[in-house]
């Protein structure tokens, strides 16, 4: 039995503008309402949609693609063997229903909202932060008595607290004496207690995520996330946006965390790792823009296979991925990097489980 739940409140690496990256995770089987998020690029509204589709089994058996089928299959996006089912996970619906009896769509998915007591944001680009931004005003409602807390590495609060809430692109309501709206540092691979959900350490890990578009060899990072459960030893990898340090002859951040991982995370108790694969593999290097491709993502899951010691350390491993970009196409570019994925890693004989990462699906790691 595992030990995490993930519902994908927002997978989309861009650059439409709807349900961007924000992943609500929670222990296996939690009751009540209580989350955490990694990243912010959905919220409140894609939480209403999802409550509202869930309602109609027939809308979960199809879901939207735009390219050579308005629609596709659900199936087609996920592995045979994942453990998925729509919407929130029952045990949260239970406890909202319960609850809630006979309360409309809108007043649930404000219940669910303010269940949210932490967001783990990998770094402060807009489409891992934009709803985030957008529903702080919620946060700091006076019905809302916990408020919410905002956790990153340094590099990421003080984007945050410079560019965004600075009483110019929005509201600085980090300062406005609610105090219900905070920021919190971590250091990066220290770990941190969670006080939502107390047995699990979380640990951030810097990454290189390209460079600056506009200043020569100034280098963007963003964050990786290891969950361990000290009660079951079993972790969860939760990923921003990433390249592998070769892509950019940086020093080895993403080598470091691998290593950590082979190191504190027996074989086995690893449940999953969440992580992106932006463009297919007909993109040319330079245009990948810090992001992984999917042979850069298979190369890498080789390497973690490789500091474990032991060719079936990721044996059975569910890999979601998230972050796709919306291109121009004939076919689903979701599909597209799933195939090219599972056909690179068949090479390496890397026998991990694929699926892609899909808005309002709850995933058991």
């Amino acid at each position: 039995m595992g030990s995490f739940e993930v519902t994908i409140l927002g997978a989309s690496g861009g650059p439409d503008g709807g349900a961007t990256q924000c992943f609500m995770v929670r222990p296996m089987g939690c009751r009540g309402l209580r989350s955490i998020c990694v990243d912010g690029g959905a919220g409140f509204g894609e939480i209403s949609q999802i409550l509202a589709r869930s309602k109609d089994s027939c809308k979960s058996e199809l879901l939207e693609s735009f390219y050579a089928n308005d629609f596709e299959p659900a199936g087609q996006f996920f592995d045979d063997k994942a453990s998925i089912s729509v919407g929130f996970p029952q045990c949260m619906i239970g406890s909202l229903e319960h609850a809630l009896e006979k309360q409309n769509t809108f007043t649930k998915a404000m219940e669910i909202y303010m269940g949210v007591k932490e967001y783990y944001i990998t770094h402060a680009h807009l489409d891992h932060i934009g709803a985030m931004v957008l529903n702080s005003p919620l946060a700091c409602d006076a019905n809302n008595e916990d408020g919410k807390l905002i956790y990153a590495l340094p590099f990421t609060l003080q984007a945050i607290e410079k560019h965004i809430f600075n009483d110019v692109i929005w509201p600085d309501l980090l300062h406005c004496g609610s105090n219900r709206l905070k920021l919190s540092r971590l250091t990066d691979g220290i770990p941190h207690v969670c006080t939502v959900f107390p047995q699990w350490d979380i640990i951030p890990f810097k990454v290189h995520h390209g460079f600056s578009a506009s200043i020569v060899d100034k280098r963007v990072y963003s964050t990786v996330y290891l969950f361990s459960d000290r009660t079951t030893k079993q972790a969860l990898l939760v990923c921003g946006d990433l390249e592998p340090d070769s892509a950019s002859d940086g020093e080895p951040l993403l080598e470091k965390a691998w290593e950590y991982i082979a190191k504190r995370v027996t074989r086995g108790n690893l449940r999953g790792i969440i992580i992106e694969c932006s463009s297919s593999a007909s993109t040319p290097k330079h245009e990948l823009y810090g992001h992984m491709s999917p042979a850069y993502l298979v190369g890498q899951l080789s390497r973690l296979r490789e500091m474990y010691g032991d060719p079936n350390a990721l044996a059975g491993l569910n890999v979601l991925v998230t972050h796709v970009k919306t291109i121009i196409s004939e076919k689903d570019p979701r599909l597209v990097i799933l195939q090219e994925l599972r056909e690179a890693a068949l090479q390496e004989r890397l026998d991990v489980r694929f699926s892609m990462a899909v808005q309002g699906y709850t995933f058991s790691f």
